[in-house]
């Protein structure tokens, strides 16, 4: 059982729509996004798992999925560009019924965006995570090995670490600690603000 604190944290990140960052926002996605999500996810096949055939399975799982924000176990976003005003990606935030973790994965974003766009996000769930929620660690989540571009992209930033491999896939998870002692000269340069939140 969550506490009654945090459990206040979590329902004023739930109510937060959108949170806004310097270079994107988080839009919650809507079983109508569904067309959208298939597209992006479908052009990126190569270093996903499958999701389905058809955009009717994506409208089914996003279907589940609102029983899970209604429980808030995840929330599932849409990351919208303020540069070139266009929805450019997704991520979920999810174990958010945890005491000690929480995670954010299924991160995807257009072959084109601009990789200060993804790198925001990130920012901004990491915040979440340990600044807003108070969590101690992040994971796990998998990357493709051949994604190439979201592997340098984590070893850049160098907060969520290869922690293992299963397949095709590497493991990663975050500590708190490594999270405060790099996340200082990102900050500085605007990424991870959370307008609407903080």
């Amino acid at each position: 059982m969550i506490a009654p604190a945090k459990q206040n944290k979590l329902e004023q990140l739930f109510k937060a729509n959108p949170i806004k960052g310097r270079f994107c926002q988080l839009h919650h996605v809507a079983t109508s996004d569904a067309q959208f999500i298939y597209d992006l996810r479908t052009s990126r096949g190569q270093h996903l798992k499958p999701i389905g055939e058809t955009v009717a399975e994506q409208k089914a799982y996003l279907r589940s999925y609102h029983g899970r924000f209604a429980k808030r176990e995840e929330i599932y976003f849409k990351i919208f560009d303020i540069k070139n005003g266009s929805f450019s990606g997704v991520t979920r935030l999810t174990m958010l019924q945890d005491q000690e973790s929480f995670n954010f994965e299924s991160g995807v974003m257009d072959k084109n965006a601009n990789p200060n766009v993804y790198l925001d996000a990130m920012f901004m769930c990491y915040r979440i995570g340990f600044d807003f929620l108070g969590k101690k660690s992040s994971g796990p989540w998998t990357v493709d090995k051949g994604n190439t571009r979201m592997i340098q992209l984590h070893k850049l930033v160098n907060i969520g670490k290869v922690t293992g491999e299963k397949g095709q896939f590497c493991i990663l998870h975050a500590k708190k600690a490594d999270y405060h002692n790099r996340c200082g000269g990102f900050l500085k340069m605007g990424f991870g603000k959370l307008g609407g939140l903080l």
